[in-house]
């Protein structure tokens, strides 16, 4: 079953994004990078989606006393029940509340400062925002969810 809560359809905020991505990124291949975006179904709850099939996605979760990761992998084998398509899915921390989430889709990886316990492996940062009224539209939608991205290779 495919979802329609993650679309790809070229809106104005997702295509300046896109251009400021790119410009930052320096002269990465437009095919080896994916599109990623994220945002909070509720405080536990996360919805992440690409352009191009999810490999891993890795959230931290945490509260005041700390955080720590989990770690959603093999998603390219479309055996998690939390896939709504192979491009799109929705995660969850066991205890706590969302503090960042990292998807893995394509070429795309984390290359920002150190993080203690960040599995090997993680891609792109997102700090997302609650999901807008529309229903999640990850990087696309109109109430938030693109408040950072990485497509370096």
């Amino acid at each position: 079953m495919y979802s329609s809560r993650c679309t790809h359809r070229p809106r104005l905020r997702f295509a300046v994004a896109s251009a400021l991505m790119l410009a930052v990124s320096g002269a990465a291949s437009a095919d080896s990078q994916s599109v990623t975006g994220a945002c909070l179904e509720d405080p536990a709850t996360v919805r992440a989606c690409s352009d191009k099939d999810l490999s891993n996605v890795v959230v931290q979760c945490g509260d005041e006393s700390g955080s720590y990761f989990v770690k959603y992998d093999d998603l390219d084998l479309g055996l998690f029940e939390g896939l709504t398509s192979p491009n799109e899915g929705v995660f969850t921390c066991p205890t706590g509340a969302v503090i960042a989430v990292f998807i893995k889709s394509g070429r795309n990886r984390y290359d920002g400062p150190a993080i203690d316990g960040l599995p090997h492996g993680s891609g792109a940062a997102w700090y997302p925002l609650a999901c807008g009224v529309e229903g999640a539209g990850c990087s696309s939608d109109e109430g938030g969810g693109d408040e950072s991205a990485d497509t370096s290779e």
